[in-house]
């Protein structure tokens, strides 16, 4: 007599990893170039004391890596230590995990007070390989990164960022003005020879 078994596949993993740095999220998940390393599923937690749901789910994922449940790579992010991310992922509530998988990310908000393994092992055995996900957003360039930097302290204390765009602008017509006028010695010499 043959026996069904509804078995998930073993996570290669049995403990959650916890990424320290940007820089190790990157090299291990790979998410951006290729994700040659397997899947992920990585919980972008909130440390702040009133998130009961973030301290829950890092529970779910501790439970379903000690297990070994899910054939992915389990994973947690604090946000508070790397808000760089919150803007990269665009994160609206904690926690939220992201399945990094065929370079693709599946974006999983638990409902109501539910990030019980069971609900996050589901979802990611619901993503097929034919299910279509968002494209990785790339590392944020320096460049990208200013900008965004400005752009929140424009939206923070306006005045400031105009008061220092006011400043800038009257030090470049300034240096304008002295620089014309230091070179209009220049054409009258050269005007009388």
């Amino acid at each position: 007599v043959g026996s069904l078994c509804f078995c998930s596949a073993a996570s290669p993993v049995p403990y959650v990893v916890e990424f320290t740095s940007p820089e190790q999220f990157e090299h291990q998940t790979q998410a951006s170039t290729g994700q040659t390393t397997g899947s992920w599923f990585v919980m972008f937690l909130s440390n702040k004391e009133d998130c009961n749901k973030c301290r829950d789910g890092v529970a779910s994922l501790e439970s379903l890596a000690e297990r070994q449940l899910g054939d992915v790579i389990w994973a947690k992010m604090n946000t508070e230590l790397f808000p760089e991310f919150v803007q990269r992922f665009n994160l609206r509530f904690f926690p939220t995990g992201i399945l990094f998988k065929d370079r693709k990310m599946h974006v999983f908000v638990p409902s109501e007070a539910d990030t019980s393994p069971e609900t996050i092992l589901n979802f990611v055995e619901s993503v097929s390989d034919a299910k279509e996900g968002e494209t990785v957003p790339p590392v944020p360039s320096l460049l990208n990164t200013l900008s965004a930097m400005f752009e929140k302290q424009a939206n923070q204390s306006p005045a400031l960022i105009y008061g220092g765009l006011g400043a800038l602008a009257v030090g470049l017509a300034l240096l304008i003005v002295v620089s014309r006028l230091r070179s209009r010695p220049n054409e009258l010499s050269a005007k009388a020879d």
